[in-house]
This record gives structure tokens, sequence and C-alpha cells, in this order.
């Protein structure tokens, strides 16, 4: 399980050995959390990582992991996450959130989903592969990366999204050819392009900002962006909406513009 406390992401798959360190290398956990008698095994896989914590075996105990997990997220059972009968996913999971509480982090509402990385879905790519690519860091100084050629992204939400679809490829034609549509949608139609464009550049880190409401850490000149922010979305929503291309109207109808208020 993969959790970040600064966007409420939280990732979780079961495999192999060899597919969780491809997993690993692609999104770099910061600290590595593992029960205190796996240890040396773990280790043995992927050597020692820079910083760890071990918890207790306890924690991993279905009964325990399974009331961790349906109590964070309000639920009665864990089926609609689709990580019901996933007992290691569940078990590493309720570590993460086991670890929080731990460390004082109480606040953690904004962490309402989990979801489910599946190699049916995706490419997992080995940090070996990764790095003979050059697909997020030149081999040579000086040189330059996929990554910095391909991201022209307008907001750090974007930048971290194209990062992810970048070191976990689609397999599926059919999400494949929706993802192209909506490139070339953009690609056809410059003016909509560079609006849109505009308005994102306009919005700041809006998976942080949250973050840090629900951590209650946010700067009063951080809550003013954030509401800066959530009103560009009516904007974004319009100009979508009235494009007459069907892909961006069926996306136009997803984004909640909720109700700001104030000045």
């Amino acid at each position: 399980a993969f959790l970040d406390i600064s966007t409420g992401e939280f990732l979780f798959s079961e495999s192999g050995w060899f597919s969780i360190k491809k997993l690993m290398d692609a999104l770099k956990p910061a600290e590595l959390l593992l029960p205190k008698n796996q240890q040396e095994l773990v280790f043995s896989h992927f050597g020692k990582p820079s910083s760890f914590q071990t918890l207790e075996p306890w924690i991993y105990e279905f009964t325990t992991s399974t009331e961790t997990l349906t109590r964070h997220f309000q639920t009665q059972t864990l089926k609609g996450f689709g990580i019901d009968g996933q007992d290691a996913a569940i078990a590493a999971a309720a570590a993460c959130l086991h670890y929080l509480q731990q460390t004082q982090h109480h606040h953690v509402a904004h962490i309402r989903t989990i979801r489910r990385i599946d190699e049916q879905d995706h490419v997992w790519i080995d940090g070996f592969t990764q790095r003979n690519l050059e697909l997020l860091h030149p081999i040579y100084s000086g040189g330059t990366a996929f990554i910095d050629i391909v991201d022209q992204t307008c907001t750090p939400m974007g930048a971290r999204l194209l990062h992810q679809w970048v070191v976990f490829p689609l397999l599926d034609m059919g999400k494949i050819q929706f993802r192209l549509n909506q490139v070339d949608a953009f690609l056809s139609n410059h003016s909509l392009r560079e609006q849109l464009r505009g308005l994102l550049k306009q919005i700041g880190d809006q998976q942080r900002l949250v973050s840090k409401v629900a951590l209650r850490k946010i700067s009063p000149r951080e809550a003013v962006q954030l509401g800066n922010s959530l009103r560009k979305l009516s904007s974004i929503k319009d100009l979508l909406s009235q494009s007459s291309i069907t892909l961006l109207m069926e996306s136009a109808s997803k984004i909640n513009t909720l109700i700001v208020t104030g000045k």
C-alpha cells in the first residue's frame, strides 16, 4: 500500500516480490513501513531502505486491519474499494493509517478512498528500464529525460498525473484510444486549448491545499489561494461545456463547481 498524506492519494496492490519492487521503483516512497517479524525478509528482497519504521505484527492481523480501514472510511465492508478479500493489501493499508495515528496525524479526513493498481491494466516498469529509457531522469549530466520533453502541464496536479502515466503506461486499447481522442480534441482546437491553459495556470495545487485544510496546517494566504482556485472551476466547466465536443462536454459534466461564497 502507498499513501501520500500531502495529497490523500492511497494506492494498493497484491503481487509477487518482483512486481512490488517495480512499484517501489515507480512510486519511490520516502519511508517504508513493515512488520517487525518480517523486516529481514523485506531487506533481503529490496535492500535496507534509508528510512523505515517497524510496526508490531498484531497491527497487520486481519481482524484488526479490516476494522482500521472500515472505521476510517466509515463503511460496513471494503467491497466498494475493490480491496475486499485481498488480505495482504488490507494489512498494508491499515498499517499506513495506524502509523499516521501513532505519529499524531489525527486529521486525515482528506484520505477518502483507496485505489487499486492492477498489473492487468498497466505496464509496471522496473527501475533499470526506467533509467535506460531515461523516462524521468537523463543518464548523463546535461541530458534530457522523456518527461522533460512531454511535460507541458499547467498545474502541479497535472504534473503528478503525467508522471504517473509515464511510469504506469496503459495496456487496455480502449482506454488508450479514449485518452488519445481527448488529446486530439485539444490539438484540433487551438483557441479552446489556450483558453483552458490560461485558466489552469491560475489554479494552485488544490490537492495539497485541501490536504492542508484537513491537517489544519493551512495558512491564511493558502486559504485565499484555495478559494481563488475553486472559483475558476465554473469558468473551466463553462468553457468545456460550450465546446460542442462530446468528449469534453462529458468531462465538464463531472466537474463539481461547489458553491464558493465570500470575497
